[in-house]
């Protein structure tokens, strides 16, 4: 995913409200090429951007009565004000990323359990979608279902399995957009970090 599509999709997920966490799995399964590391970042970036241009743009009272002198003073020290305020938020956005990233850091080298594995719904969801676009006719087109029906059970150790069934709208050969469901098996291989679309079938 380009840089710009990246940062479009996080502001967007900020927008709507998002928490960090949400809006790391979301943009996750729409770019697998990012880690989740990258997101976490971009979106505390993002977000303190966006919170100190918000304060910025409040708009300024019209119609009040001269100035007395004191409340001259005080716009003269506003440059000042203006100036910490800005040293103070970039030094909280310095914390936040230092401390986001230890704790990225922290649970990625955390060893994962088999529940951990069973309950993934991206990364083999990512694998289907990858496998679905080789066979569809424009996979540039291509938007699949942000809610797929996800089955999952460990078929021996370090091997787990995943049965999805979704759909995807697509460009046929004649540019109109149909809808296709789709069921796919994918297994995950611990030990390697290899996932395998062993079946898969458009319906």
């Amino acid at each position: 995913m380009d840089k710009k599509r990246l940062i479009s999709d996080v502001k967007w997920c900020i927008g709507q409200g998002y928490s960090m966490e949400e809006t790391v799995e979301f943009v996750a399964s729409l770019a697998s090429d990012v880690s989740r590391t990258d997101i976490a970042s971009l979106y505390t970036q993002l977000k303190a951007a966006l919170e100190h241009e918000r304060i910025q743009n409040i708009p300024d009272r019209r119609g009040r009565p001269p100035a007395t002198q004191s409340e001259t003073k005080t716009q003269a020290s506003q440059p000042k004000t203006t100036l910490i305020g800005a040293i103070f938020i970039i030094a909280v956005m310095s914390i936040t990323l230092t401390m986001c990233n230890t704790m990225c850091k922290s649970i990625s080298n955390q060893p994962k359990t088999d529940s951990s594995y069973l309950n993934d719904r991206v990364y083999c969801y990512v694998a289907a979608q990858e496998y679905a676009e080789k066979l569809l006719v424009s996979p540039a087109s291509a938007t699949f279902s942000f809610d797929p029906l996800i089955r999952s059970r460990k078929e021996s150790e370090g091997v787990f399995v995943y049965y999805i069934d979704s759909y995807v709208d697509s460009q046929n050969a004649f540019g109109a957009v149909l809808r296709t469901k789709f069921s796919a098996s994918v297994r995950y291989f611990v030990k390697q970090d290899k996932w395998d679309v062993y079946q898969f079938e458009f319906y």
